[in-house]
């Protein structure tokens, strides 16, 4: 099969369930099925589309990385419009323009494709943004998203304006050898308009609002649907387009380092559940940026798959947490896992996988971390990396024992000191995340089972040596 069609059926789901809304939330379903089993089928290679080939055509690259990518964001789209089906039935058709940008974000071959496409998912995501109820954070996302994007496309044009060419794969060897300096303009453009949906500081503002005020869908969409996209597409650039000077490579290290730094210190403070886990993921996208900047591609895979897996998680019990008890203050939240320890118990395995305990998918991540960060020569880089890691095991511990525990130290638990029960999740909703649970005890246990995949995602990009393919075949 063709990946062109995991781009183009959601679009044409999404007019048809204009005039079909009753049936929108199963044809959702189903074309997210479709997608996984097309994705799961298609050969790899450069997919010439419309017969021109690269580079007076549109062409789709599904290699090892693109294809790692798309299983595991549309997997957990899956995963969280399944059990959001409450709350996206009137918005199911924006979830498809959505799922059909994020396909075309991971598989376009051309820069400006890539623009075109951000755009669709950020039209998208502004819409499902409203689901917060907060109307002042959605307007502070559009619009510096919308800033963000000027950027971007400004640093497109300089790139076809300094190269004459848009096509990703080439395009690092292209603006190497060009030896003007506004390469590096052009590079902190596009860099700039990245870096709002990577969450990096200053421009990542907005994440606090809408990541701090989501509820249980916008929270997973957002953390473990969006965020793990953007960070697969900036691996990509790093590795094919962004050239960087001393200058502009110094100060991206310094902002990643500062998100970082920051956004750790800043989720350590929280007395919110969902501020902390909002920090908390903007600390994660520094780190990401970060690796990346050093070519560690394998652990920063690594850790995006971990984070999208466990904040799905997360996010989902934390707003639903806030639905049922109308708050996600710490102090009234206070022993809440004591009647409900189901919940209690996956919430405790994302978290620990979060840590990097033994025994789960993060903790196979962090060690790679840790030991990548030790071979690029910068002693600082592992210094700072397991300094974080301590300080995020502080602040995930201290959550666990205050939402397990309802007593002070030395006095019993009972119900009368417990905030009380209350019915949150349906039985549909608790099997999917346990399911998602199970799959970072599962992996943790055996890293092989995605170790190979990752292995060859991290030969995949970067990679020109792409089979063409058109309209006959293999070429």
């Amino acid at each position: 099969m063709s990946p062109i069609l995991i781009i183009a059926v959601p679009l044409l789901i999404a007019f048809l369930t204009v005039v079909m809304k009753k049936q929108a939330l199963p044809l959702l379903w189903l074309t997210l099925a479709f997608n996984l089993v097309v994705t799961l089928t298609s050969d790899f290679g450069i997919h010439v589309i419309g017969g021109f080939k690269p580079p007076f055509g549109i062409s789709l690259r599904l290699d090892s990385y693109s294809f790692m990518a798309l299983i595991v964001v549309q997997g957990i789209l899956l995963f969280t419009t399944f059990i959001a089906k409450d709350k996206i039935k009137n918005d199911a058709t924006v979830v498809m323009i959505l799922l059909a940008g994020i396909n075309g974000m991971l598989l376009t071959n051309d820069l400006f494709n890539l623009f075109v496409m951000i755009e669709v998912v950020s039209i998208a995501a502004f819409i499902l943004s409203r689901l917060n109820n907060k109307l002042v954070d959605t307007i502070h996302y559009i619009v510096i998203a919308s800033v963000g994007s000027v950027f971007f496309l400004m640093g497109t044009v300089m790139v076809y304006g300094l190269t004459g060419s848009l096509q990703i794969e080439a395009m690092f060897k292209l603006l190497a050898s060009v030896s003007d300096g506004k390469v590096y303009i052009a590079m902190l453009l596009l860099l700039v308009g990245l870096s709002v949906e990577l969450k990096l500081m200053p421009v990542g503002s907005w994440a606090k609002g809408i990541y701090g005020n989501a509820n249980a869908f916008t929270g997973a969409l957002f953390a473990s649907v969006l965020a793990p996209t953007f960070a697969f597409v900036f691996g990509r650039l790093t590795q094919e387009v962004i050239v960087l000077n001393d200058a502009t490579g110094y100060l991206l290290m310094t902002i990643a380092i500062a998100t970082l730094i920051l956004g750790e210190l800043a989720a350590y403070k929280q007395v919110n559940l969902r501020k902390m886990l909002a920090f908390s993921s903007i600390a994660q996208s520094g780190l990401v940026v970060l690796l990346f900047m050093f070519n560690l591609t394998f652990p920063a895979i690594l850790l995006i798959i971990n984070h999208a897996l466990a904040k799905s998680i997360l996010f989902w019990i934390a707003g639903k947490l806030s639905e049922s008890y109308q708050t996600d203050d710490g102090d009234q939240l206070k022993g809440v896992f004591y009647h409900h320890k189901l919940l209690g118990m996956i919430f405790s395995i994302a978290t620990l996988s979060m840590m990097g305990m033994p025994l789960f998918f993060g903790f196979f991540a962090k060690v790679n971390t840790v030991v990548g960060a030790f071979t690029v020569g910068w002693i600082g880089l592992p210094i700072i990396i397991v300094t974080i890691a301590v300080v995020e095991v502080a602040y995930f511990m201290r959550w666990l024992l205050l939402l397990w525990s309802p007593a002070k130290e030395g006095q019993l638990a009972k119900d009368g000191i417990a905030i009380e029960k209350s019915s949150m999740f349906s039985v549909n909703e608790v099997i999917a995340i346990v399911l998602v649970a199970l799959t970072l005890f599962v992996i943790g246990l055996t890293p092989v089972v995605v170790n190979d995949y990752v292995e060859d995602a991290v030969l995949a990009v970067g990679s020109s040596q792409s089979i063409l393919i058109g309209e006959g075949g293999a070429k």
